[in-house]
């Protein structure tokens, strides 16, 4: 019990190097708990060690089978490792036992868009952006499906809310400008595309000094 008050106060300190040692020794002492393994999973994932949090989950969740919670964390890591199939899978399963929950259908949808099963991912990112709509990510991610299924008014709809949320991607505006060329709107979609090249340029000069910075 001490050694998991430690890692959790660690943990809330960002101190994960520390954290992770600690948990190494709970688990070398055996009866361990799905709350263990899924500790353990969140201090290695902080540190970007995305191969072994996966492992860390997949015991949480063979542990406690019916949780939710545990399985879109595992769902999550397959899908940062892009390891799409195994997530795909894990995604599916959660949707089978709650249907709406967005989290799963968001990146369920973002899995189908990446392969280019734009049509598949539409209700599955429609279901995401209906529980956040006032997400860039969801919008964007919405807004692109609805390109590439040809629903060019949606595509805009969805695309201009997404901007408005967060001005400040260039590739919001970069899809913007696309989805307005589309749609015959030449004098807006030249604005778009110049405020994604606008905002592109910021961001590699911030990149660049950023790099001058660490030297």
């Amino acid at each position: 019990k001490l050694l998991e008050f430690a890692a959790q106060n660690f943990l809330i300190q960002k101190r994960y190097k520390e954290a992770e040692a600690v948990l190494r020794r709970r688990i070398e002492l055996g009866s361990l708990t799905p709350e263990i393994w899924a500790r353990f999973g969140d201090v290695l994932d902080a540190q970007k060690k995305t191969g072994e949090a996966t492992a860390a989950y997949e015991k949480a969740s063979a542990l406690a089978p019916d949780s939710v919670t545990l399985r879109y964390a595992l769902g999550a890591l397959f899908w940062k490792a892009i390891r799409y199939d195994e997530a795909e899978k894990v995604f599916l399963e959660i949707l089978k036992r709650e249907p709406n929950e967005p989290r799963a259908s968001f990146n369920l949808g973002d899995i189908y868009l990446t392969r280019g099963e734009a049509e598949k991912a539409v209700p599955f990112l429609e279901t995401a952006m209906k529980a956040f709509p006032d997400e860039f990510d969801t919008r964007f991610a919405l807004g692109r499906a609805f390109l590439a299924v040809g629903n060019t008014e949606k595509a805009v709809e969805e695309l201009q809310t997404a901007v408005k949320i967060n001005p400040n991607i260039a590739e919001g505006f970069y899809h913007l400008g696309r989805a307005l060329q589309r749609a015959g709107r030449s004098d807006e979609a030249k604005q778009a595309t110049e405020k994604a090249k606008e905002l592109q340029k910021l961001k590699l000069e911030s990149e660049s000094l950023e790099n001058r910075k660490a030297l």
